[in-house]
């Protein structure tokens, strides 16, 4: 957390500090989770028994996808040290400021375009704007309400805010039409019927969730989406606007604390919600694309298991989760990779594309590899900017 502090106030000058360091925000996301954990302390009955096995998630992608560089990803061999700036904090915070507001005008003049694209990603860049932003969401819902982004972020608008100007029915077959087999979708109509206290409901959101074959939450969508906005808006430099898209996305991530809170306070001898916390857990362990959703899954997995009072395999699910903490942490980008994310554009752009074909997990783990084989190259510099961002 240093380190990201350090980059954010005096990393490469090409880039924001504050976007650079959002750029790995969801990773460090995932520890919330853990943070949520420690409140519960529960025990209660019998749930199916934990799928258990020795290749996990996180040990299959590190010896699958960079086999040579496991211990490496642990404990870097290196630190190549921050790129140097000669910016002030002063400059920084000015340039910041200028950044922001330029975001804004473009968003402001997407909301008129008739690219449902283009109108969502603006109605996402004005969140927190008041109605600006919720007239331009609408406008995105009646030229595609069945574009899965654009009924992913009404759902959510929906769930988390004044819901008498939704048509719930409306919304919620929207949702299901657009990615009906994306287990996300499931879980976000899980929370928006717990939260009405429809446990009917909820009961088939989560059995939905566990059964899709897919649980993906759009963190790589969203991010791709803003870039293009903004390139659209004449922003001509692909890593600020890459970075500025990862940023807003890793700012609208899902905790799914609904959920988790619900499966903590289940009563013990509720043995329907038992299983199907556990085993909406070990959908998120094992189909999640990225860290924040996988270390949810291990929480709920956990949580679930309390309630049974089974010390054994509450033990293997404690195991387990340390084993994600360590491996994740592992991951966490060091100030090497994040010179490399920042100043080497093509290795951006290989990075956002292992993001959207494999997650977050593998695509961080290959870029720790990269960074390791950079190291070998003589004469790469990591402050060398490839692709300098003019300013703005």
């Amino acid at each position: 957390m240093v380190e990201l502090a350090r980059l954010a106030i005096s990393g490469p000058p090409c880039v924001s500090r504050r976007y650079l360091a959002a750029a790995i925000l969801v990773v460090l996301l995932a520890s919330g989770i853990f943070f949520l954990q420690a409140q519960v302390e529960r025990s209660e009955p019998a749930a199916d028994d934990v799928p258990q096995t020795s290749h996990t998630p996180i040990r299959g992608a590190l010896s699958t996808v960079a086999p040579s560089v496991e211990s490496s990803a642990v404990v870097p061999e290196t630190t190549v040290g921050l790129c140097p700036s000669t910016m002030t904090q002063e400059e920084i915070e000015a340039r910041y400021a200028k950044q922001e507001e330029h975001f804004q005008d473009i968003a402001k003049q997407l909301t008129g375009s008739d690219d449902v694209e283009m109108v969502l990603a603006a109605a996402l860049l004005l969140q927190g704007r008041g109605t600006t932003a919720l007239d331009a969401l609408q406008r995105a819902s009646k030229l595609a309400p069945q574009s899965p982004l654009v009924a992913w972020n009404v759902l959510r608008t929906c769930r988390d805010g004044d819901r008498a100007e939704c048509d719930l029915a409306r919304v919620e077959a929207n949702a299901i039409r657009a990615d009906g087999d994306n287990g996300a979708v499931w879980m976000e109509l899980a929370m928006l019927h717990l939260s009405q206290d429809h446990l009917d409901k909820a009961e088939h959101d989560v059995r939905s969730a566990i059964a899709a074959p897919r649980f993906d939450s759009y963190f790589i969508d969203h991010a791709q989406l803003i870039e293009r906005a903004l390139e659209a808006g004449g922003n001509s430099n692909y890593t600020e606007r890459m970075i500025a898209g990862i940023s807003f996305s890793a700012a609208m991530a899902v905790s799914y604390y609904k959920i988790t809170e619900h499966c903590a306070k289940i009563d013990a001898l509720d043995a329907v919600w038992v299983d199907l916390c556990q085993q909406i857990g070990e959908k998120m362990y094992a189909d999640g694309r990225t860290l924040l959703d996988q270390a949810i899954g291990t929480s709920l997995v956990k949580i679930a298991l309390r309630h049974t009072g089974d010390s054994t395999r509450i033990e293997e699910a404690t195991t387990r989760e340390a084993e994600f903490r360590e491996h994740y942490r592992a991951l966490i980008p060091p100030v090497e990779a994040q010179n490399l994310l920042g100043n080497d554009d093509a290795v951006l752009r290989r990075h956002v594309e292992d993001l959207a074909t494999y997650g977050e997990l593998v695509a961080l783990t290959k870029l720790l590899a990269e960074v390791e084989r950079l190291k070998k190259v003589d004469g790469y510099d990591q402050c060398n900017f490839v692709n300098p961002v003019a300013g703005l």
